[in-house]
């Protein structure tokens, strides 16, 4: 590779060579022969020549502008050259500039010369920039230094190409014609002479738009866009929907696609939406748009809401979605338009009027959305106007006609119902022509109805009813009995055929009528006459009627004759004898009988003239029932009266009274004579009756009273009952008094704390008693105290007993002489436990209740455990000798009440003995980071067991030496032990997560979550770090070193704890790491390779948290090892030549000199060059250095340390 350094700069000299020979001006030395140009650049020219034959001292190189005379001034350079120099390159010139070059040859005085045209090449063209569109582009540049002629444009791609000219002056070009969407080769060329520069640049056409688009409804409810693909080329297409200023769509498109379908699920019918088409061509756009409709949605639910003969009402239910500008409505018959409606889009029904009766119709509703329409159809009939004029009489016993006058309208038929009561019985459907129609084969009498509609389709108009009835049939098979009532006549018949209204009945005593009865046809064919006379004989009439016609049949009965009144047989204070009366018969009579009998058998009979009414029997048992019957005698006919007669009982003998107890007395008795039916015993006091008679068998000789009230003195009679006669025996006797009952031994305060007392009562014992006699004992016997009680008190206190002990009272019941006695034992109440107390003991789950040992007597405790509510969450006993109880499994953070009571037997104290507490509540569970970064931190839990009121969220900034304290106890304390309180939040029960921001990168920060219930709290805590920030401005450099590089930063935001910086070779194998304190910016690392290139990580630790930034340096690389120098191929050259590093990576080598000459450099290896161009006798000092990375990749570049060597060229002789 050539290089040509100056001050630094690679510089590649062109190959291409132009120059023209010089004549000889005069004589003198030879002029130079092959004087040409090898090189040239924008701003010089490299010229080699040979000398002429001949002696030469040394060359003059002169350089002017082009002019038609060398004797005009415009000399530019003149610059002497030893004898032995054979090429030269000019620097500093104006590019494109044409100039004349004379290299003069002097010896002796003389002068010989050779002149060349030669031009630099002319500057390229910069900062060019393009306008596009679709079919033209505009390019335009920054003028270049020095001449142009002219510039040629050339765009070219693989179907095009274009080549515009331009003058030396222009700094922009438009090129027409071009394809849009297309990708263009463009190069601009700067022309001088005939030389070239160009500059080149990729350019684009933007694409031309889609064309001929159209938006419209699709069949699927949505839009359907249409297009005509663009001219030119394209990549894709992409389509935006918007509805206003939102966008609702966007999707990228296949450049073959030409229409896309927007789905109605995202659109709202009715609305107008604008819709783009984006052509998409190398990262360039262009949009079309066009705006379109969704079709508005059609009415729902259209129904016909009413109707009648000449209106119909249309309802229906707007659309779920979308809006409407409004709806129209059209009623049409058949093909003919009736009459249209517009109505506003906020109205749901519409009524026609004025509609022809009967008459089909169809009611179209179209939505209305600007010029989209949709529509929906129902259809409808008006009803048929009713029959006005009809008519129905009486043609015949078993018909009916009917008339009548086709009303307005549309009639298809008649529709006649006949019914009787409200059954149908013929049904007709008469053609619209008929007028008329004779119903037949009726009932004869039977009232008929006629309902007459017209009918249209299948709508029929209101009925109109009309009534007849036919003439009705007489009564058959008539029967009458007086069913052996002398005042009474029943009647029955079959009823008359066909249908009667009713039926009149007369009854008659000869020609006069005694009674008129009506009975409905709906009723039993039947009746009946009273209040008669017996035995008389009537005729019955029967009068079937039906709408005023009648038919009749007569029949005759007779009564059955009345029997005697009120008989009665009466025993007159005698047990052996009866009198019978009676009163009259009604009616017409012969004579009376009167029988006697006992158990069916008749003992006696006797016969009563009509003039008489009683009669008398004689020699009959006592207390024996008899029956009495009284006959009377009527032609034929018979009537009987029975009733019944006892004669008097007798009564007991022998009898007395024994008392058995509190409640019952004992009667005992001698059987009475003749007929006993039963025995009743009947208890008094104070001459009332205490219980209902007992009834009490025949063959009964005792009875036992019981359930009577005690010590009351009590009535006694025993009656002898035969039938509702009796005769009574009384006695007197006495009853026991009752004893107390239902003692009670309440337990109750004594006088004083250290006393018991207890509270005696009972419940009066049933009956009469004077007074009670109370006694209160030991359970030994030993009697402590008695006291005579009234009998009206029922309670009694005692005082200054000992608590928890055993106590017996005896009370006795007295009345008169007899008394009753009851006892009962009883404890009194222990004494309560004093100072109890309920203490969780810094537990969450159990409760430690403490109490002090009562007074008195006592054998245990019963312990209660109560939630907030009151509820009763445990019962357990306590032993004795216990001071103390353990309440475990508990629910953390629950408030409870403890209850003890003392025992003594059973017996609980008076008070209960209470105390409240509350468990601890228990710290949430897994506490843990679930997220962190540079600020902030993210926490979850579970949520504490038990019960919890709310969570306290404390963050705070620890510092490492508080990292493993753990904070307990109340608020105060955990604050002043976690640290500084950076954050506080309160999250409810349910909550289990929480996140805090703004916080301090590579900080270590304590999360105290307290639990709280009440006043009291448990805690959990955890720490957790935020990740460190990355070190900035990270740099490797060798700072001139060839086997150490210096890794340096700026320290990074927040804290961190330490640094590691890590080195690698170009494979990634490690080379060193260095873990640093937090106080570091910067570390080395020694015994490197020269020139190599390394990677470096400083990574930032805090705590377990790291945060890393990489970067790459190079060592220096090792200087050459000699830099020499001998003559170059000419005399006026020189080679140099060194050797490279000894060790080490390198990629090149840097030279520079000073004076800074414009020396011409061509390297013929990577450790020599030729040296040109150099001044006579001037001294040069050659600096060189070796070059490691640069290229293309961008790797950093390190130069050694420079390596010197001086060299004075020779003077010109």
């Amino acid at each position: 590779m050539i290089k040509n350094l100056h001050n630094g700069a690679l510089v590649e000299p062109f190959r291409r060579l132009t120059g023209h020979s010089g004549a000889a001006l005069n004589p003198g030395p030879s002029a130079v022969v092959g004087l040409a140009v090898t090189s040239r650049t924008c701003q010089s020219l490299g010229l080699s020549w040979q000398a002429g034959p001949g002696r030469t001292q040394r060359f003059r190189l002169q350089l002017r502008e082009e002019v038609k005379s060398l004797n005009q001034s415009g000399l530019l350079k003149n610059e002497s050259l030893g004898s032995t120099t054979t090429q030269h390159t000019i620097n500093d010139l104006t590019p494109g500039r044409l100039y004349n070059v004379t290299v003069v040859t002097e010896a002796g005085g003389l002068q010989n010369s050779k002149t060349i045209e030669a031009r630099t090449a002319p500057s390229a063209v910069s900062n060019i920039t393009s306008e596009n569109n679709g079919t033209s582009l505009r390019l335009s540049w920054q003028q270049p230094e020095g001449h142009v002629d002219a510039f040629v444009v050339t765009f070219s791609n693989n179907n095009t190409f274009l080549q515009i000219t331009q003058s030396g002056d222009a700094t922009e070009v438009e090129a027409y014609q071009l394809t849009p969407g297309s990708a263009y080769q463009v190069e601009v060329m700067s022309v001088s002479g005939t030389l070239t520069n160009q500059s080149e640049i990729t350019v684009r056409t933007a694409p031309a738009p889609a064309s001929l688009l159209n938006l419209s409804p699709s069949s699927s409810g949505g839009l359907l866009l249409t297009w005509a693909p663009p001219a030119g080329n394209w990549e894709s297409y992409r389509v935006v929907l918007f509805d206003g200023l939102k966008q609702l769509v966007s999707t990228s498109l296949d450049r073959k696609t030409v229409n896309f379908s927007f789905p109605g699920t995202l659109l709202t019918p009715g609305r107008r939406y604008r819709a783009v088409v984006r052509v998409e061509s190398g990262g360039l756009t262009i949009d079309s748009s066009c705006d379109g409709s969704t079709a508005p949605a059609a009415v729902v639910d259209l129904h016909i809401r009413h109707s009648d003969e000449t209106s119909l009402s249309a309802m229906w239910n707007h659309a779920p979605s979308g809006s409407r500008d409004g709806y129209f409505l059209t009623i049409r018959h058949d093909d003919a338009t009736v009459d249209t409606r517009e109505v506003e889009p906020n109205m749901r029904e519409c009524t026609f009027n004025v509609l022809t009766p009967g008459r089909w119709y169809i009611i179209t509703v179209t939505t209305r959305s600007g010029k989209l329409n949709t529509s929906v159809s129902v259809e409808g009939r008006t009803a048929p106007m009713a029959l006005r004029t009809i008519s129905l009489s009486n043609s015949g016993v078993n018909s009916l006609q009917v008339t009548w006058e086709k009303p307005p309208g549309d009639v298809d038929s008649y529709k006649l119902t006949l019914l009787q009561n409200s059954v149908v019985v013929q049904i007709h459907s008469v053609p619209a022509g008929s007028a008329s129609l004779v119903l037949t084969g009726l009932t004869p009498g039977t009232l008929y109805r006629l309902e007459a509609a017209t009918v249209s389709g299948d709508l029929q108009s209101k009925s109109i009813s009309l009534e007849a009835q036919t003439a009705p049939a007489a009564v058959s098979n008539v029967k009458v009995a007086n069913g052996g009532r002398s005042d009474a006549l029943y009647v029955s018949w079959l009823p008359a055929e066909g249908v009667v209204d009713s039926y009149l009945l007369h009854l008659e005593d000869g020609k006069r009528t005694v009674h008129m009865l009506a009975v409905s046809s709906s009723s039993p064919p039947e009746c009946s006459f009273s209040s008669l006379e017996a035995g008389r004989l009537y005729s019955v009439v029967i009068v079937t009627r039906s709408s005023g016609l009648k038919n009749t049949t007569v029949v005759q009965a007779r009564t059955q004759p009345a029997t005697v009144g009120n008989p009665n047989a009466v025993h007159a204070g005698r047990d052996d004898y009866l009198k019978v009366y009676w009163h009259h018969a009604a009616g017409d009579l012969d004579r009376y009988v009167v029988l006697i009998s006992y158990n069916h058998t008749i003992l006696q009979n006797q016969s009563v003239p009509t003039g008489h009414n009683e009669c008398t029997f004689s020699s009959l048992m006592p207390g024996r029932l008899y029956t009495v019957t009284v006959e009377t005698w009527s032609g034929n006919y018979v009537s009987s009266v029975s009733t019944h007669g006892r004669t008097l009982p007798a009564a007991v003998r022998n009898l007395l009274v024994r008392n058995t107890g509190t409640a019952d007395l004992n009667v005992t008795w001698s059987p009475a004579l003749g007929d006993v039916d039963h025995y009743e015993v009947t208890l008094l006091f104070n001459d009332t009756r205490v219980f209902p008679p007992v009834m009490l068998g025949s063959d009964a000789r005792h009875h036992l009273l019981s359930s009577l009230t005690p010590g009351r003195l009590y009535k006694i009679m025993v009656s002898t009952f035969s039938g509702p006669l009796q005769i009574a025996q009384v006695m007197e006797g006495r009853t026991v008094p009752s004893a107390a009952k239902n003692l009670r031994m309440i337990p109750q305060p004594g006088r004083t704390a250290s006393n018991g007392g207890l509270f005696f009562s009972w419940t009066p014992g049933q009956g009469d008693l004077d007074f009670y006699k109370v006694s209160l004992s030991t359970r030994g016997g030993v009697s402590i105290d008695t006291r005579p009680v009234p009998k009206h008190v029922s309670s009694l206190g005692f005082l200054d007993l000992i608590p928890g002990q055993v106590y017996t009272v005896t009370i006795q019941s007295q009345s008169g002489t007899l008394s009753n006695i009851n006892a009962v034992s009883g404890r009194t109440a222990p004494a309560t436990v004093t100072a109890l107390q309920a203490d969780n003991g810094h537990t969450t789950h159990s409760l430690t209740v403490r109490w002090e040992r009562p007074v008195g007597v006592y054998d245990g405790y019963s312990l209660q455990l109560l939630d907030e509510a009151g509820g009763i969450l445990r019962n357990q006993s306590v032993v004795v000798d216990s001071q103390s109880e353990l309440l475990e499994g508990l629910t953390a953070g629950k408030w409870y009440r403890v209850k003890m009571v003392t025992l003594s037997s059973g017996v609980p104290s008076l008070d209960a003995a209470t105390a409240e507490g509350q468990t601890r509540p228990a710290a949430v569970q897994n506490l843990t980071v679930v997220l962190v970064n540079t600020t902030s931190l993210s926490f979850s839990w579970l949520p504490s067991d038990g019960h919890v009121d709310t969570y306290d969220l404390s963050l705070y900034h620890v510092s490492e030496a508080t990292t493993n304290h753990r904070a307990s106890g109340n608020r105060k304390e955990h604050q002043q032990t976690a640290g500084e309180l950076v954050d506080r939040q309160k999250v409810g029960p349910t909550g289990n997560g929480c996140v805090f921001s703004g916080l301090q990168a590579g900080s270590l920060y304590r999360l105290l979550v307290v639990s709280w219930s009440r006043d009291m709290s448990s805690d959990s805590s955890v720490l957790a770090r935020t990740v460190p920030s990355p070190v900035s401005s990270l740099r490797v450099q060798s700072s001139g070193q060839t086997n150490r590089l210096t890794v340096s930063w700026q320290h990074g935001e927040g804290s961190w704890s330490s640094y590691q910086v890590l080195l690698y070779d170009a494979s990634g194998a490690t080379l060193g790491a260095q873990t640093l304190g937090a106080e570091h910016r910067s570390h080395m690392f020694l015994g490197l390779i020269p020139g190599r290139l390394y990677h470096a990580d400083v990574i930032t630790h805090s705590g377990d948290l790291t945060n890393s930034v990489s970067e790459f340096g190079r060592t220096s690389p090792e200087p050459p090892t000699h830099l020499s120098v001998r003559q170059g191929p000419t005399n006026d050259t020189i080679e140099l030549l060194w050797s490279g590093p000894a060790s080490g990576d390198y990629d090149n080598f840097s030279l520079q000199w000073a004076p800074e000459d414009h020396l011409s450099i061509i390297p013929t290896h990577l450790t020599s060059c030729i040296v040109g161009g150099m001044f006579p006798g001037r001294n040069y000092n050659f600096t060189l250095m070796t070059v490691s990375g640069g290229g293309a990749k961008g790797d950093p570049t390190a130069k050694s340390q420079p390596i010197q060597r001086s060299v004075r060229t020779s003077r010109r002789s």
